[in-house]
């Protein structure tokens, strides 16, 4: 589809442009003559960096350009984004349920009921909060309608006035992977309506109620896995973002996961939060363990607080039979292999401890792992199952839990050639601590937040190393000695204290800082501050030197500084740069994103400055001044760049992680196999691991 968009360029572009060929053209012409040798490399080198700026900011444009044009231009604009999302959407969970092997053909059917009545609002308030009653006659009459015996969450979603649910259960009971089914039952349920939500499933884990308001958060978040919602809408809709616009019109349904993973001391402020942030018609599920819930909504102390106008349902433990069934399908079709859990099969019914223990959605899709071949196994190789019938070894429910949490990852690791399994259980023990530690006990394992497990002072030194080691080579190269060299050297250790302890700060600062970003373009309402700038910078610089050094030298630096000013405030690195919609940002996505954007802009600004100060000191004939010169400011507007980006940090954290054996030196990998294997599952740019039970064992050692 990108093929067929028309290219136009941007009005900022075509400025850009038509300056830099006019530059070229009286070069050409000589209408405005100077009789200065610098003056043809001063004027090429402007129109130059006019050209790659332009050609920059329009490549990183060009790349959603396709997208937005694509729903821009049709009837319905927001309805068409809603489609471009939804198959984002689509492709993203399909795959996340394939890969945890939860689609239709390998899951079975987990019951619910609905939720008592102390837990959610009276009926007739649910249905009070219902606008749209055009779809009356397939409501509920009753919670007691809610009730199934498995399949599509969908259909009771559908069944409930307000569209407001609550989902709870027990740990383990497959909250998770039934929304992930409900997400992708929705999205095949709104091919065939008008304008129907699409349904985004979010972990609230990384929400902080008291800091944000739901609504702030969860554009926020959503605009990490999906970069093109944060740009702004292509119509007249008051100057909204796309997903602030899809949101306010209601086709963006919140699917909220995991309101027991917050801390606990925010799990009412999430929930009032939710409450606040509620509208007429605005639907909503939020899933959360049944306990933790009741907790929430009758606390000892306080005010009792329910989701408004949400009914609610609790998962139940699948039927035995389900268990013998999914257990027989996942052994690969092998007689052989099928026959050995005949031992564990025969007591599901008779309320032994593994009987009891293997109706836990969670427990027998471990033992599945641990038990069952994979392609290419021996069966005969691998543990028997009938040990888990061992009365004597196994007296409780809560030692079988001990034994398939202990062997679930030397399981999932079993045939890996690239990390075996000891090192790889001691990686995710570290990360697993380092999310109880250093990240408030949140489950969203972020690559831009591993800096808070750096060690104290560590950007600190890292820094004022480098100021030292740059400004003393550009001092040098300057031709600077004695007295001069040592204050320099004194100035860059004074000055690289000042920024790492700015960047040490920053790195330990809250959660939500060093976002990553996603690319580059131009800003109208910054491009005015900055020909302001420009404009100040360069009569500020430019007046006083010519007074002092003659007309040219004060020419050439006022170009300098006027033109570093024009581009610091017209060109920014934005954390929801434009993107195509219909494509879902990952880990891999995000961090080459942020390192690209990172690496373009303090790249280009040292060598800016570098090139302007060379030619700058032409007529003056310090060369090796304006090189030693430009070596240092373009460090200096290249360390800006790096403290407000992501990636800088995380490298230099994950290299000290490895050389103290705490992570691998291909970090990024190991958390793609990690996930490959079912340890860790995906939620867009961030991971988890697969349960919270698994994390806090992993925590625990």
């Amino acid at each position: 589809m990108e093929d067929n968009v028309r290219w136009r360029p941007s009005p900022v572009t075509s400025v850009t442009v038509a300056a830099a060929f006019a530059l070229v053209a009286n070069l050409a012409t000589g209408t405005v003559r100077v009789e200065a040798v610098w003056w043809p490399p001063v004027l090429w080198t402007l129109a130059g960096l006019l050209l790659v700026a332009s050609v920059v900011t329009e490549v990183f444009g060009r790349r959603s350009e396709a997208g937005r044009q694509a729903f821009s231009s049709a009837a319905d604009p927001l309805a068409a984004a809603a489609d471009q999302l939804a198959t984002a959407v689509e492709r993203q969970w399909q795959d996340e349920a394939e890969r945890r092997r939860i689609n239709d053909q390998n899951v079975f059917p987990v019951p619910w009921q609905p939720a008592t009545a102390s837990l959610v609002e009276q009926w007739s308030d649910v249905v009070d909060a219902a606008v749209d009653w055009s779809n009356r006659d397939g409501w509920a009459a009753a919670p007691a309608d809610l009730a199934a015996s498995g399949g599509h969450l969908g259909a009771t979603l559908r069944r409930v006035p307000s569209g407001r649910l609550i989902v709870l259960g027990g740990p383990g009971s497959g909250k998770t992977a039934l929304l992930i089914r409900l997400v992708l039952d929705l999205l095949v349920h709104r091919r065939a309506a008008a304008r129907e939500p699409v349904p985004v499933l979010v972990p609230l884990a990384s929400w902080h109620p008291a800091e944000q308001d739901l609504r702030t958060w969860l554009l926020r978040r959503l605009a990490i896995d999906h970069p093109a919602l944060a740009a702004p809408a292509p119509f007249a809709l008051g100057g909204l973002g796309l997903g602030e616009a899809l949101l306010t019109q209601r086709l963006l349904l919140p699917i909220l996961d995991g309101l027991d993973e917050m801390p606990t001391e925010q799990r009412r402020h999430a929930l009032v939060g939710i409450n606040d942030a509620l509208c007429a018609g605005d639907q909503l599920v939020v899933a959360c363990r049944t306990d933790d819930y009741r907790e929430v909504v009758d606390p000892p102390a306080g005010m009792p607080v329910k989701l408004r106008g949400a009914a609610g349902i609790v998962l139940s433990a699948p039927g035995a039979e389900a268990v013998r069934s999914y257990l027989r399908r996942e052994a690969g079709g092998s007689p052989a292999a099928a026959e050995r859990w005949a031992p564990v099969l025969a007591v599901l019914d008779g309320g032994s401890t593994v009987g009891v223990a293997l109706l836990s959605p969670l427990l027998v899709s471990m033992a599945s792992t641990i038990y069952n071949p994979r392609p290419g196994e021996d069966a005969g190789s691998l543990p028997d199952p009938a040990q888990l019938c061992d009365a004597g070894r196994f007296r409780t429910i809560e030692q079988i839990e001990d034994h398939l949490f202990g062997a679930f990852i030397p399981a999932a690791y079993r045939r890996s050639r690239r990390w075996a399994a000891g090192p790889a259980e001691r990686y995710l023990a570290f990360l697993a601590r380092h999310l109880r530690d250093d990240c408030g006990g949140t489950t969203e394992l972020a690559w831009w937040q591993l800096r808070r497990s750096a060690p104290r002072r560590l950007f600190l030194f890292l820094a004022t190393g480098l100021w030292i080691v740059v400004v003393g080579v550009a001092a040098l190269i300057a031709g600077l000695h004695g007295v001069a060299l040592a204050t320099a050297l004194a100035l860059a250790l004074g000055i690289g204290l000042m920024f790492g302890d700015a960047i040490e700060r920053q790195a330990r600062s809250g959660l939500g800082s060093y976002s990553p970003r996603h690319g580059l373009r131009w800003s109208l309402g910054r491009l005015r501050l900055g020909l302001i700038a420009g404009i100040l910078a360069a009569f500020g610089w430019g007046l006083p030197i010519g007074h002092v050094a003659g007309a040219y030298p004060g020419l050439g630096v006022g170009l300098l500084f006027g033109s570093i000013a024009l581009l610091y405030f017209g060109v920014e690195a934005v954390e929801g740069a434009p993107a195509n919609l219909a494509r879902t940002a990952d880990p891999d996505a995000v961090l080459a994103a942020d390192r690209r954007t990172g690496l373009l802009l303090a790249g280009g600004w040292w060598l800016l400055i570098l090139v302007l100060s060379i030619l700058t000191s032409l007529p003056a004939g310090a060369m090796r001044g304006g090189l030693g010169f430009g070596l240092a400011m373009g460090f200096v507007a290249a360390h800006f760049d790096v403290s407000d980006s992501a990636w800088p940090v995380y490298a230099v954290t994950r290299c000290w992680l490895a050389l103290r054996h705490h992570a691998p030196w291909r970090f990024a990998g190991f958390l793609a196999d990690a996930h490959h294997r079912g340890v860790l599952r995906q939620s867009g740019a961030v991971y988890e691991f697969s349960h919270a039970q698994l994390q806090q064992r992993l925590a625990a050692r």
